[in-house]
């Protein structure tokens, strides 16, 4: 026979727990491990669903001001219907090694909210669209996690103090500040994923594992740039800030970069293997491009052009200049073992101002093709071809130097410096 707990109001000035297999709370119902109020610490509150397919419902309020990890613990049931979970000190856990919530946990429309300065859990399938919340620390869910939240009582933001772990689509976002990983996994291997905060921060020993990641970072950066990230789909961004940084321990294919991000924002993309650009001319004004794969080819996506930002190309095995480059007053950077560009084309790289062009091939000769000028106005221009022959063939500079570096033989033509 199923004993079941049918909850009105729960009032006490400790601890509290409850059990039964299923739990149920009615919306006008009153759980406060506080009722002393004043100075003192209320208790905590403890749910045990009872395991197996019995479920949860708390449809009323659950509050405590208890600062501990256990302020409120909702544990050991399959499903979860939550309404006001109030535990602004300290932590919420929704479920627990052994007594996971293993069905979905979802909340009541419009009221539910949790409200808590740390989150974590054990569960499957989560849906927690409104919180108030600092910090999550180790959440485990075996189906999808959507977390939506819009500022806790501490600082602005949303950071991880644990691992977060999911078996299905992965929505993390903050409204209100930062979304930082700090040094933690974010760990939705096989999934999509979804970023969002006013910026979005990673330390180097932090990781992030999916298949495709639409990451938002709003008026702020993006600054994903741990050397163990692997992002196996697409990546999406959108930002406004001043710095957006994505770095893929294999290859980094990124979706079109136009018409999200400013001109402004500088665009930094590294792959430890192949950097697959969505083709496109890329534009930005004060935004620095830099495109690096570290251990495969890149081929530019277009025309590039900058105002005072800087180009930097590198690839450890061939660039292809698919497009023209250009800018009115930045630095050009080119790297790669081999450096092909399009035939009859009419294609240049042109920097004005006090912009320079270095260009460096590590591999065997180096050929510049007639059909493609490199031109400067005050800035030096550097040709190095450290492994072979440097045949260079279209050359312009009003003011500025030309030094080349070779490995074998230097021959010249159509030189104007």
């Amino acid at each position: 026979r199923q004993r079941q707990m049918c909850i009105r109001d729960r009032l006490a000035s400790g601890d509290i727990f409850l059990s039964g297999e299923t739990v149920t709370q009615s919306s006008a119902s009153t759980i406060n491990a506080d009722n002393s109020a004043g100075a003192a610490v209320g208790g905590s509150i403890r749910v045990d669903g009872g395991g197996g397919v019995n479920n949860i419902t708390l449809e009323g309020t659950l509050t405590t001001d208890n600062g501990s990890s256990t302020a409120v613990e909702i544990v050991n049931a399959a499903n979860a219907t939550l309404n006001v979970i109030s535990a602004a000190a300290g932590s919420v856990v929704l479920g627990e090694d052994s007594k996971e919530l293993t069905g979905a946990i979802s909340q009541t429309a419009t009221t539910g909210t949790i409200s808590a300065e740390t989150l974590l859990g054990d569960a499957g399938v989560v849906t927690i669209t409104k919180a108030n919340i600092d910090n999550v620390d180790q959440f485990t869910t075996t189906g999808a996690l959507t977390l939506k939240e819009q500022g806790g009582a501490g600082a602005a933001g949303l950071k991880l103090t644990g691992a977060i772990t999911t078996g299905g689509t992965t929505w993390v976002e903050t409204t209100d500040g930062i979304l930082d990983l700090d040094t933690h996994t974010l760990d939705a291997t096989g999934q999509a994923l979804t970023l969002k905060g006013v910026g979005l921060d990673q330390q180097a020993d932090s990781d992030i594992f999916s298949t495709t990641a639409d990451l938002y970072g709003s008026t702020a950066d993006i600054d994903l740039f741990s050397v163990t990230n692997d992002f196996t789909g697409q990546v999406t961004v959108h930002s406004t800030g001043s710095q957006v940084s994505i770095q893929d321990a294999n290859q980094l294919s990124m979706a079109a970069l136009t018409g999200e991000i400013a001109g402004t924002t500088s665009i930094q993309l590294w792959a430890g293997a192949d950097l697959l650009l969505t083709p496109e001319n890329l534009t930005t004004t004060t935004g620095s491009i830099e495109f690096k794969s570290l251990g495969g080819n890149l081929s530019t996506p277009g025309k590039l052009t900058t105002d005072s930002g800087n180009i930097t190309l590198f690839s450890s095995d061939t660039l292809t200049l698919s497009e023209k480059i250009l800018s009115s007053s930045g630095d050009i950077n080119i790297e790669a073992d081999v450096i092909a560009s399009r035939a009859g084309a009419s294609d240049y790289i042109k920097t004005a101002g006090v912009g320079t062009i270095d260009i460096t091939a590590n591999s065997g000769n180096f050929t510049q093709g007639s059909d493609v000028l490199y031109q400067t106005v005050d800035g030096d221009i550097t040709l190095s071809a450290l492994g072979g022959n440097a045949t260079l063939a279209n050359i312009d500079s009003t003011n500025g130097l030309l030094d080349v570096i070779a490995g074998g033989n230097v021959l010249l033509s159509l030189i104007h410096i």
